[in-house]
C-alpha cells in the first residue's frame, strides 16, 4: 500500500481536518482541538479570520483552504488518513 505525500499531521490536527473536510466551516468552540488547528494553519491547510456575511449570529470561522480541501480530499477520500486503499481490485 502506497502513501500520499503530505505533512505529517498529529492526531489532533487529523481531526480538525476530518471536521472541517465533512461539517465545514467552524466557529471556535466547534472545533474539535484548537492545537489541531493551530498546526492546520501553520500548513496553510486553514484558515480562521471573520466573514463579510454573517452565519447564525457568528462571523469568525477557521475553513479549509483551497490547498487544505485539496489535501482533504487526497487524505480522507481516495486514501484513508494517507494509506492508499485497494478498491475493487485496484489501487
Amino acid at each position: 500500500m502506497g502513501y500520499i505525500k503530505s505533512p505529517a499531521l498529529s492526531d489532533k490536527a487529523r481531526d480538525v481536518l476530518y471536521a472541517l473536510f465533512f461539517r465545514g466551516a467552524l466557529q471556535s468552540g466547534d472545533i474539535p482541538s484548537k492545537a489541531g488547528a493551530n498546526e492546520l494553519r501553520e500548513a496553510d491547510l486553514a484558515h480562521t479570520q471573520h466573514t463579510a456575511t454573517a452565519f447564525g449570529g457568528e462571523d469568525y470561522f477557521t475553513y479549509l483552504t483551497a490547498e487544505g480541501q485539496q489535501f482533504a480530499i487526497d487524505y480522507l477520500v481516495n486514501t484513508r488518513f494517507g494509506v492508499a486503499q485497494k478498491l475493487d481490485g485496484k489501487d
